[in-house]
């Protein structure tokens, strides 16, 4: 459920988390980036070389956790999701290492 996995993120996420940049097909690469902030509906990310912080917000994690099982395990690619979110780098990086932190599965 989507209310589980956003509150397991704002629990365990907190400014200044590296988040390693990945996806579900090719792993971890190019640079990872910084959480700085976390907030009740959005998390602001830092990435590196950008003039402004991004923020993300929750329906940009909604988003992207409808569709999670089809990503990580099917046939979704993640330029899917460019009509839903034009954040999909950060919230699947950051969705991944939420996994990870749990011990490999979102709530």
């Amino acid at each position: 459920m989507f209310e589980a996995t956003w509150n397991a993120l704002q629990a365990n996420l907190t400014p200044g988390t590296v988040i390693p940049n990945g996806t579900a097909y090719h792993g971890a690469f190019g640079e990872p980036f910084t959480v700085a902030a976390v907030g009740a509906t959005i998390v602001v990310v830092d990435p590196p070389g950008a003039q402004t912080e991004q923020r993300v917000g929750i329906a940009d994690f909604r988003a992207v956790y409808d569709h999670w099982n089809n990503y990580c395990h099917g046939p979704m690619l993640r330029r899917a999701f460019r009509p839903l979110t034009r954040y999909s780098k950060y919230v699947i990086s950051i969705l991944h290492w939420l996994e990870g932190h749990l011990g490999g599965q979102l709530p």
